[in-house]
């Protein structure tokens, strides 16, 4: 369960900016840009990959000794401490299409790779959330769930695509509320995790 709310929250907020600044370049007649949006998303998606790969090649190499559990622990109190800044950040800013929107002029406008690190840095910013609150939660159960993995990014890539392809209008509020509650006992029990 912890994975899907994990990948279905940080994908749909990586997808609402996404869309957003394909909506903003589409309207403002930048084409040309897209393909920048685009190859950013890509990247952005390998070196969260890569990411991943890493914390869990250095958790490997530690073993089950005294600096293993250290690391768990500090790796915890960490993760739990990064996911209430999120929670309480995005509560107060649900995508803020305007700021977005003026990110990517300026971008646009310093120069053509503008909107490529614009936008690379956002989705590697939700690719590391979401590798460390899920590492940290294997660490926590010892378990992983593909399932949950795979439907939190599916579903949240469906939605994104109804927002900005159909014009769809859904209210997110609700679903957010729900999912932050979800988010700030999982924090708790990384922090109790840690302390243990």
């Amino acid at each position: 369960m912890n994975e899907f709310i994990i990948t279905f929250r940080e994908c749909l907020e990586a997808t609402l900016i996404v869309g957003i600044i394909y909506t903003f370049l589409s309207k403002t007649n930048m084409y040309t840009q897209i393909k920048y949006l685009w190859s950013a998303t890509i990247s952005a998606i390998i070196a969260s990959i890569g990411v991943a790969f890493l914390i869990i090649s250095i958790n490997n190499q530690l073993g089950n000794n005294a600096m293993a559990k250290l690391f768990e622990a500090i790796f915890m109190y960490i993760t739990a401490g990064l996911l209430l800044y999120v929670v309480f950040w995005l509560s107060k800013s649900i995508s803020d299409r305007k700021k977005l929107e003026q990110l990517a002029s300026n971008a646009s406008k310093s120069s053509k790779w503008g909107i490529f690190f614009l936008v690379f840095f956002a989705i590697l910013r939700e690719g590391f959330e979401t590798v460390m609150f899920l590492i940290g939660g294997v660490i926590q159960t010892g378990q992983f769930s593909y399932t949950g993995f795979t439907l939190g990014v599916i579903l949240a890539c469906l939605i994104g695509f109804l927002i900005f392809s159909r014009g769809q209008h859904i209210d997110l509020k609700p679903f957010f509320a729900v999912t932050t509650f979800c988010l700030v006992l999982f924090a708790a029990g990384m922090n109790a995790y840690g302390t243990h």
